[in-house]
């Protein structure tokens, strides 16, 4: 179950937190013979990084680029740093740094795009990671990373060439391999995208994120018996994971299981009270199954939360009409025809 995860996540925590100590106390011991070891102090810098350090980390690059500073990569390292902390301003200064001392240095231009794309620099992101893979066309994950922008900003030819990219380099790399089957599940490859994701599935059967694509792929196939068997896959191995309890009460709903679905989606409320797609999935099992001042309350729960969800909208003007109350399900519809944003598996 999810504490019994999240229990074993804590104890790898800590045992990599020990490791990276005890390596730490190894090099102090040669530093003390060496102090400008600039290699050692990098190293040092590189675990206090790993084990979130950040304070730690910085003051060891900082000794090495006082005994050298013209060491662009060591400049890439301190950048890294301020981005996991969310200076993204002054990561791009670090970056720039190295690349001052050094153009050709690919990483430098993989961490710039990472940082330039999350302060929404989109198109300079992109120069970047092309820079770097024309230095270096062997990096995987930065050819995944510039397909997530290309999907990003819709352009998903450009997308796909660039997962395919990445996966043609490091076929296990199951981040591009995700993005990419995704990606089919976004323009419309339903059958290619199960064929991507089972693929993923038959090396790592247990991954949630992947079964949960699957899941959808099935559903725009109509293919529900299967989506509601992935689903339930998922919650074998996470009872508490409010999502997929609502993304099951959407397709027990879709398949005419209004009671099921109306189970499904108080199970995912009462681990979550504020999933908002649970309650519109519950006031759609709630109207089907005949009661309607119930399902009037779950469609206004759903807008309390998110007064921008359309199908909430949507749903309570239908059933209104349904109810003879024509004068408010048009206010209702005609709302819900002015919003552009979607809640996936909300109808």
């Amino acid at each position: 179950d999810l504490v019994r995860s999240r229990g074993l996540g804590d104890v790898y925590k800590r045992q990599e937190y020990d490791r990276a100590m005890q390596e730490i106390s190894v090099i102090d011991l040669q530093l003390l013979d060496n102090p400008g070891d600039i290699e050692l102090l990098v190293k040092k810098g590189n675990l206090y990084q790993q084990i979130h350090m950040y304070d730690d980390a910085q003051s060891s690059y900082d000794r090495a680029l006082e005994i050298n500073p013209d060491l662009p990569v060591v400049w890439g390292y301190k950048g890294s740093v301020y981005q996991l902390q969310g200076d993204i301003p002054k990561a791009i200064d670090m970056y720039e740094q190295g690349l001052s001392i050094d153009p050709n240095v690919p990483m430098l231009w993989a961490y710039r795009g990472q940082a330039l794309s999350m302060i929404g620099l989109y198109k300079e992101a992109l120069d970047s990671y092309n820079r770097a893979l024309t230095l270096d066309p062997y990096r995987a994950e930065t050819a995944k990373d510039a397909g997530d922008l290309y999907r990003a900003l819709g352009k998903y030819n450009e997308a796909l060439y660039a997962y395919n990219h990445a996966l043609a380099v490091d076929p296990s790399l199951i981040s591009a391999a995700k993005s990419r089957a995704d990606l089919l599940v976004i323009a419309g490859q339903n059958q290619e995208a199960l064929e991507a994701y089972s693929a993923i599935l038959e090396t790592d059967p247990e991954n949630t994120e992947i079964l949960s694509g699957k899941a959808t792929a099935f559903i725009n196939l109509g293919m529900y018996e299967d989506a509601l068997e992935t689903f339930d896959s998922i919650l074998n191995l996470f009872p508490g994971d409010a999502d997929t309890w609502s993304k099951k009460a959407f397709v027990l709903n879709n398949m005419g299981r209004y009671q099921e679905g109306l189970d499904a989606a108080d199970a995912a409320l009462e681990i979550d009270p504020s999933n908002e797609v649970a309650w519109n999935n519950r006031g759609t099992s709630l109207n089907n199954l005949g009661r309607y001042d119930e399902a009037l309350e779950s469609y206004n729960r759903t807008i309390e939360i998110n007064p921008d969800n359309p199908y909430a909208w949507s749903n309570k003007g239908y059933m209104l009409e349904s109810l003879g109350r024509y004068r408010d399900c048009l206010l209702y519809t005609s709302d819900a025809a002015d919003e552009e944003d979607s809640v996936d598996l909300g109808g």
